[in-house]
């Protein structure tokens, strides 16, 4: 068997179409599963579907019935016992810290593009009906290392509510061992040069803070947060494009 969360890395960097499948017990309840992808790789989980009698038997009329990968979360029966597909995404992913009015419109935005998207603040009232399908943080951002160490994620926008927090923030998001491929905080362009260099003094790559996009977004002249929002996620989509 091939290693499964060596070959998620692989589909996810490639963005190859894949699926989790999982055995359901005859009551319904999950029984194992396995990840597999259109040109048959595959990387076992545990369980029965680790046997050779699955993929010699079993597997080959599951894809019979199935005929192509399923858009969403479907049951499919196959040589006897029924299965539970469902696609996995690979779409980007977003960090926006700050759950103001920029955060707001930007998390709203990210979603509509596709990104899934994590919004972070202190505050639960910012936190509340900030968009579908966005994940709501509530925490200090002094604790946003500890929460996101190693996040993996393609974007990490700072829009606090205060220069203070935007720097720590920054401070916090450079000592990842993965900086994310998009990296902006909102500022001026007089305090955001002021940082950066402070940061150079404190000891941090200055290849690296280079690489930091501040003042966030592409110059559209946009003035409301919708406008800043936009300006921001055409900056992330050009980088991030750019890069791949």
């Amino acid at each position: 068997m091939n290693d499964t969360w060596g070959l998620l890395a692989q589909w996810a960097e490639k963005k190859t179409p894949a699926l989790t499948v999982t055995l359901l017990k005859p009551a319904g309840e999950a029984e194992a599963g396995l990840m597999a992808v259109a040109e048959k790789s595959i990387g076992a989980l545990k369980g029965p579907l680790t046997e050779a009698a699955f993929w010699n038997e079993d597997w080959p009329a599951l894809l019979e019935a199935t005929g192509s990968l399923p858009e969403t979360g479907r049951k499919v029966e196959a040589a006897g016992r029924m299965y539970y597909l469902a696609p996995l995404s690979f779409n980007r992913s977003a960090l926006v810290l700050g759950g103001g009015h920029v955060g707001e419109a930007l998390s709203r935005l990210l979603r509509f593009l596709d990104f899934e998207v994590s919004l972070m603040d202190d505050r639960a009232e910012f936190l509340t009906d900030r968009g579908a399908g966005v994940s709501m943080v509530e925490a200090p951002f002094e604790e946003l290392s500890g929460r996101f160490a190693d996040s993996g994620f393609d974007a990490v926008i700072i829009v606090t509510r205060g220069h203070a927090q935007d720097t720590g923030c920054l401070r916090q998001v450079l000592k990842w061992r993965r900086i994310p491929g998009y990296l902006g905080m909102i500022g001026s362009r007089h305090r955001t040069s002021a940082t950066l260099k402070m940061l150079a003094e404190e000891g941090f790559d200055p290849k690296l803070l280079s690489e930091v996009h501040t003042p966030v977004g592409l110059k559209i002249g946009a003035q409301t947060p919708a406008e800043i929002a936009v300006s921001i996620a055409a900056e992330i989509i050009l980088v991030l494009n750019q890069a791949g």
